[in-house]
C-alpha cells in the first residue's frame, strides 16, 4: 500500500500545485506549437503571394489555403478555450 504520509504534510492548495504546473505546460506546449505553426502558415502564405506578383505558380492553391486558415483559426481557439478553463479554475481557487 503507498505510503500516504508526504502529501499529508502538505496543504491542500500544495497537494493541487504538480496537476496546475503540468495544465500550465502543456498550455504552454500547445501556445507554443499552435502560434509557430500559424506564423508558418502566413509565412507560406506571403510567400504565395509574392510568387503571384512575380507571375511565378503559388506552392498552394486557393482551396488549400484556406484550409490550413480555417485549421489555424481553430487551433487558436481551442487554445484560447484552455486557457479560459485554466484562468477560471486559478480565479475560483483564490
Amino acid at each position: 500500500m503507498a505510503d500516504t504520509a508526504p502529501t499529508s504534510r502538505r496543504s491542500p492548495r500544495q497537494r493541487g500545485r504538480p496537476i496546475e504546473s503540468r495544465r500550465i505546460a502543456r498550455l504552454l506546449a500547445q501556445v507554443i506549437d499552435v502560434t509557430d505553426g500559424t506564423r508558418h502558415l502566413l509565412e507560406l502564405a506571403e510567400q504565395d503571394a509574392w510568387s503571384l506578383v512575380d507571375d511565378q505558380a503559388p506552392l498552394l492553391d486557393h482551396r488549400q489555403h484556406d484550409a490550413l486558415r480555417r485549421m489555424a483559426i481553430t487551433a487558436l481557439l481551442l487554445v484560447s478555450e484552455e486557457a479560459e478553463r485554466l484562468g477560471e479554475q486559478f480565479d475560483g481557487a483564490s
